[in-house]
């Protein structure tokens, strides 16, 4: 609907693989995943490629974990609570294609 283009992956490491080969402009992660969660995927874009970690959208289903609450308040990337709801998905890409736009 957006005209975005759009990949997928099972994982955090498939994800650095594709981020690895190809340019992307915002990563969309759920937190806890097999194999690699978005934890240690920003963690490894921290280190690869610290802008497109500010351009990290976290997902997740774990709202009352403090653990998981204290690592979404360090991140400046927005988060969103599953069932994600696709008006406040949109919102939050459209609102990081923009800071990237701007150079931010």
């Amino acid at each position: 609907m957006d005209n975005h283009s759009v990949d997928t992956a099972k994982n955090g490491r498939e994800a650095l693989e594709s981020i690895a080969e190809y340019d992307y402009d915002i990563v969309i992660t759920d937190i806890k995943m097999q194999a690699m969660g978005g934890r240690e995927l920003y963690e490894q874009l921290l280190k690869q490629n610290p802008k497109l970690a500010a351009h990290t959208i976290f997902i997740t289903g774990d709202t009352v974990s403090s653990d998981t609450l204290a690592f979404l308040a360090s991140t400046p990337g927005p988060s969103l609570a599953k069932p994600v709801d696709a008006a406040e998905l949109r919102r939050c890409v459209a609102d990081l294609h923009e800071a990237r736009r701007r150079g931010g």
